[in-house]
């Protein structure tokens, strides 16, 4: 239910043509519409308040207890990894959650209104099929590209959020990394 709170008086001062307020407004998920009026000395004037949903923002961080921020330690079981994929800093009114995550042309899907998931490799080793590595110092990784989407009740779809995250193998599905 929308509602909208202006003050009960504003006082314009001498001299003055106009004068800023504030009106209190629920928060809403699609454009809502309310009638404002104002009148002096029998005078009176009447406008429409227009209140716009908070633009939907998709901002996300990938974080491994092992590893740290940007990177997952694939395991123990071919099917999951130790990272938490968190889209808890997103922001707008958020009513589901689209995370893609990819290596190489293998890319798995995953929706929900929850803001934060863990990686659930349905394709277990194949997930790393085509995949390109890399060096660091904490060891040797595949990358992985993750992107996450957020979007409200109406249907409405922010931009997309990626980041390059590294995932590293743990002499799992064949490699000895």
């Amino acid at each position: 239910l929308f509602r909208s709170r202006p003050p009960a008086s504003v006082t314009v001062p001498a001299g003055a043509t106009s004068v800023g307020f504030i009106i209190d407004t629920s928060t809403v998920s699609t454009p809502q519409t309310a009638a404002i009026a104002a009148s002096y000395s029998g005078s009176s004037l009447q406008a429409t308040l227009t209140v716009n949903s908070s633009p939907l923002v998709a901002s996300f961080v990938v974080r491994s207890p092992t590893k740290g921020n940007g990177a997952c330690l694939f395991g123990p079981q071919t099917n999951e990894a130790d990272c938490i994929l968190d889209g808890s800093n997103s922001s707008g009114n958020i009513s589901s959650y689209f995370w893609t995550y990819a290596i190489g042309n293998n890319t798995l899907t995953r929706a929900g209104a929850d803001p934060q998931v863990s990686l659930d490799i349905s394709t277990r080793c194949s997930f790393f099929d085509g995949g390109r590595g890399g060096d660091a110092a904490d060891g040797k990784y595949v990358q992985m590209t993750v992107t996450l989407q957020v979007a409200d009740r109406a249907g409405n779809r922010s931009a997309t959020a990626s980041q390059a995250v590294r995932m590293y193998p743990n002499r799992l599905c064949g490699f000895n990394y």
